[in-house]
């Protein structure tokens, strides 16, 4: 049977996961202390469609999200240096707006979608919008539109290299390499262009990712999850001296169900772990055992793992790779009849010690 998104399931020292919307939860302290935070979103302007009268160009574009990399059609309204947009045409408060700055570039992207082109705000941005109208004719109109107001804006001598927009949560971390705003490369945080490609373990991550086949869909659930999962894992920068990131790959004979594992010191995990687990929709209540059991094991290194599989199925959850009594393990883990029976199993057997 393969398992939804919302399932949940008893386990000795772990914990499962569902889908919803990002923001993150803070740790307080260290060793598994946390409360829950909303991420800090630039607010809102509260602008209406219908008081944008005269804009320089409106319209209906297709969005690809930004936690998410699904496609969502909204009405776009540009006024100056600002390009607002609704879910429909008639709401009194913008979905997200988009600021552009005198180092904003927009440009066609045909490989992306039919009709495509996208936006970058500054140099330094840390998304790349991209978007679609319906034909090629609208797609030059809106080039020409958004380059007018860049134009503008470098002509006011307004507008600064960190731009932004109050839209949801960041994605595709990006920076910005050559000198001019006309043409940029832009290359990917974990590209690692002056490595030979396979020389860390992050990029044997995304070099096993880019063999399954299942996983090459760019608009694929499956795909964005175990993106979420991997944005999860701390960098070896982050590592003291002596201390090592594990990772662990097993995949079926068909290529069709993986199971990702990857494990190292709590001080560096944790936060990235519940921010995880908050973001593809955990549970509270499963996070705050995850905080329980930290606080009572203390463990020196924990760790998250995911399912998956081509059908669609998702799962996960953390666990700690650790050895400790069995007393304390059955203290940890969930009262009922699993954790009974590992208890007569284990006072058969004489086992004082276990491997979790």
């Amino acid at each position: 049977k393969q398992k939804t998104a919302y399932e949940i399931r008893l386990s000795l020292v772990g914990s499962e996961m569902c889908i919803r919307d990002r923001y993150q939860r803070r740790v307080r302290g260290l060793f598994f202390r946390h409360t829950m935070t909303k991420p800090n979103k630039p607010p809102k302007k509260g602008i209406s469609v219908s008081s944008l009268t005269s804009p320089d160009k409106d319209g209906w574009l297709t969005k690809q999200g930004g936690s998410w990399k699904n496609w969502k059609r909204r009405w776009f309204v540009l006024k100056s240096d600002s390009l607002y947009y609704f879910k429909l045409k008639s709401d009194t408060e913008e979905t997200g707006i988009i600021e552009l700055t005198r180092e904003s570039v927009v440009r066609e992207e045909p490989k992306k979608k039919k009709f495509a082109f996208s936006i970058t705000t500054s140099p330094d941005a840390k998304r790349i919008y991209y978007m679609f109208p319906d034909n090629a004719s609208d797609t030059q109109d809106w080039l020409n539109a958004l380059n007018n107001a860049i134009e503008k804006k470098k002509a006011s001598g307004g507008g600064s290299s960190s731009g932004g927009a109050s839209a949801s949560s960041q994605t595709n971390n990006t920076n910005y390499q050559g000198s001019s705003p006309v043409s940029p490369s832009y290359q990917t945080q974990n590209n690692y262009s002056s490595k030979p490609k396979g020389s860390n373990p992050r990029d044997k991550l995304n070099l096993a990712k880019d063999s399954i086949p299942f996983l090459q869909d760019q608009e694929n659930r499956v795909l964005e999850f175990w993106m979420i999962w991997s944005e999860s894992i701390p960098p070896s920068e982050d590592l003291q001296a002596g201390f090592s990131i594990d990772y662990h790959l097993a995949v079926s004979a068909s290529m069709e169900k993986l199971t990702w594992r990857t494990a190292g010191p709590q001080n560096i995990f944790i936060q990235k772990m519940v921010d995880f687990f908050w973001n593809v929709g955990a549970p509270e209540s499963e996070i705050d055992r995850l905080n329980d059991v930290g606080a009572l094991i203390n463990p020196m290194k924990i760790g998250s793992w995911i399912d998956m599989s081509s059908k669609g199925g998702m799962d996960g959850g953390w666990f700690f790779p650790v050895s400790i009594p069995i007393k304390l393990a059955l203290e940890a883990a969930d009262p009922g009849e699993p954790a009974t029976k590992l208890k007569q199993w284990a006072d058969k057997h004489a086992v004082r010690l276990v491997s979790v």
